[in-house]
């Protein structure tokens, strides 16, 4: 995937004014696994335009692989300055370019723009929580979704957030039974398709935790 030269200039722009603090960005590929050439390009065209964005290229065999608990790929990572951890399960093209550049600037600061009630219910989560968030790249409204389970990640590093891009990963849709996405599943217990503003998600994850026990 070639970023186009407009795209190149938004996004110099955005790191140079927002990019206060260094971001690792970890690629997990598989010898010809579909999509990991082209994501590989894509994040080195990103991380080309700040050099406080660092690219690692690791294969899905790694040990790293492993403690991340990586299991497909293409998988990326980015490794927010507090120490959270953003995934993303598939190429993050199309509209999950925005979201992409949009944590990479969140990760940068280890903090995000959610309001301090939405917050404060995050921070309440005391066990591991896992956000799965299927997507597909013209889905005008997944970017959304990803971007409120991100930001609650950030905000709680007991959350594992993951993008999986659902046209990559079939098996995933027949497990999960995706029918359309955006489609959100939080601890294998709950799920709701569509969109939710920020506060009624967090009320889903609270849910969620509850029905777990967590």
């Amino acid at each position: 995937m070639k970023l186009h030269e407009n795209d190149v200039l938004v996004m110099k722009q955005l790191f140079s004014n927002k990019l206060r603090h260094e971001v690792r960005l970890l690629l997990f590929t598989k010898k010809g696994g579909q999509y990991c050439k082209e994501t590989e390009q894509l994040l080195k065209e990103i991380s080309a335009q700040s050099s406080n964005i660092k690219l690692d290229v690791l294969d899905l065999s790694s040990n790293t692989a492993k403690e991340l608990k990586i299991e497909a790929a293409p998988a990326t990572v980015i490794c927010a300055n507090n120490g959270s951890k953003l995934f993303y399960f598939g190429m993050p093209g199309g509209n999950q370019l925005k979201c992409l550049v949009e944590d990479i600037i969140d990760a940068s600061e280890g903090t995000t723009d959610l309001s301090q009630n939405v917050k404060e219910k995050i921070r309440k989560i005391d066990s591991p929580l896992d956000i799965k968030v299927f997507v597909t790249p013209a889905c005008p409204y997944s970017p959304t979704v990803v971007r409120t389970a991100h930001r609650f990640a950030i905000e709680n590093q007991r959350i594992r957030a993951e993008m999986i891009e659902s046209l990559e990963f079939n098996e995933l849709n027949l497990k999960y039974g995706i029918m359309g996405v955006p489609k959100t599943v939080i601890n294998e217990r709950v799920d709701f398709s569509g969109t939710l503003t920020d506060d009624l998600f967090a009320d889903k994850v609270l849910e969620a935790c509850a029905t777990s026990g967590a």
